[in-house]
């Protein structure tokens, strides 16, 4: 089934575009009419759509994209001639897919931003928003140093959650299917050894082969139980309904595990986007105006917007952004040093490091928690299932002997 591009005005008035799977234009038109798109224009994509966590282009193809995007721009190369460039040595089929096509709506007199937004459903949004911030700026080949060097970490970070993670669920597997051997077949076979031989096992022998089944039932219920949920999560983020998922958005901000890493990458992906428009000359409430979507959780975006208002009525840089919740107590600091200080791009170069770095060290914390915790539990689990066994294995061949 082909792909689609479109652009078009919804029921408001507001431009939208995006990408839609469709048999036939007939079948297309019937989508725009469901959504209420007005005069929409449209052409036919060689790129695929994906969804949630699939990607079509991996972080690490990300990073040598724009690393190669920011040696062409610093060169002063025409920015169409990059884009064909790029499109012909890239190696994605469906990056250089997009960047063909990009090439051709820039020759037809389209600006690379706008051309980039339509591809929403193969590149980042934190991608787009930077490089539309980027084209506005006159510093292309700034924003896409910075999110060369973005990417670049977070495919080392992904790379050693895999390194981490899929051994311990490859063991994980095998304890489970051990478990479940010594549950449904070596324990009955020795239950009904011993009810043959009228062995009477002693009181410690008869807890802990009660104990070892009841510890063994909870961990195969809880490895299934959690097999079950990552798939659901799987499924869920895969579908487009955790696009503008309210709860999912919520959780991210705010929940126990999650919201002091996702509040720091937020403030390094605000931090990046200020200073680079700072130094190009732009002022800062116009700066935040042009930053706020890039603040992708509804309810920040709202208090971070009203942080806007409160600077353009005059209130301090530090006492404006402590409500949007996102930013720590260091990064405000910061900010309002800068601002006192006329040297505010600098200060948030600085924050944007901090939260980084500090993003950084508790997905590594995180990281460094998980595989010693599921050994031990692996180790428990096991020892009370053989020690299970080898207490009434040691009654019935006293009796026997």
């Amino acid at each position: 089934m082909p792909t689609f591009l479109y652009i078009g005005t919804d029921r408001d008035g507001y431009v939208c575009m995006g990408a839609k799977k469709a048999g036939s234009e007939i079948e297309l038109g019937a989508y725009f009419d469901q959504r209420g798109i007005s005069e929409p224009s449209f052409f036919e994509t060689a790129t695929n759509t994906q969804r949630g966590m699939y990607t079509l282009i991996n972080h690490a193809e990300l990073a040598s994209f724009c690393d190669k995007f920011s040696t062409l721009c610093a060169s002063e190369m025409p920015l169409i001639e990059i884009v064909q460039l790029m499109a012909y040595q890239s190696k994605n089929r469906t990056l250089k897919a997009a960047l063909n096509e990009i090439y051709d709506m820039m020759d037809a007199g389209f600006d690379l931003s706008q051309a980039i937004t339509l591809y929403s459903h193969i590149f980042p949004a934190k991608l787009i928003y930077m490089t539309i911030i980027g084209e506005q700026s006159g510093s292309l080949d700034e924003v896409f140093e910075s999110l060369s060097e973005h990417y670049e970490k977070q495919a080392e970070l992904l790379a050693k959650l895999r390194l981490s993670v899929v051994p311990q669920a490859i063991l994980c597997m095998l304890a489970t299917i051990v478990i479940a051997f010594l549950m449904f077949f070596a324990m009955p076979i020795l239950r009904a050894a011993i009810d043959d031989t009228g062995l009477l096992l002693s009181g410690a022998a008869q807890f802990m082969m009660n104990f070892s089944g009841f510890v063994g039932s909870v961990a195969i219920i809880v490895s299934l139980a959690v097999l079950a949920l990552a798939f659901v999560i799987r499924r869920y983020l895969r579908s487009r309904k955790s696009a503008n998922s309210v709860w999912l958005s919520d959780f991210k901000l705010n929940g126990v595990f999650t919201k002091y890493i996702y509040r720091r990458v937020l403030s390094v992906r605000i931090a990046n986007a200020l200073a680079i428009l700072l130094r190009s000359g732009t002022g800062l409430v116009n700066a935040m105006e042009v930053v706020a979507p890039l603040v992708e959780n509804d309810a920040a975006q709202e208090r971070f917007i009203q942080a806007t208002h409160d600077i353009r009525a005059g209130k301090d840089i530090g006492e404006a952004l402590e409500p949007v919740g996102i930013f720590s107590d260091g990064f405000i600091r910061l900010a309002a040093i800068g601002d006192r200080s006329n040297t505010l791009d600098e200060m948030l170069d600085m924050a944007s490091e901090m939260a980084d770095r500090e993003a950084s060290e508790a997905c590594e914390r995180a990281i460094s928690v998980i595989e010693p915790a599921l050994i031990i539990t692996l180790a428990f689990v096991v020892f009370v299932m053989i020690l299970g066994i080898m207490l009434p294995i040691a009654g019935l061949m006293s009796a026997i002997g």
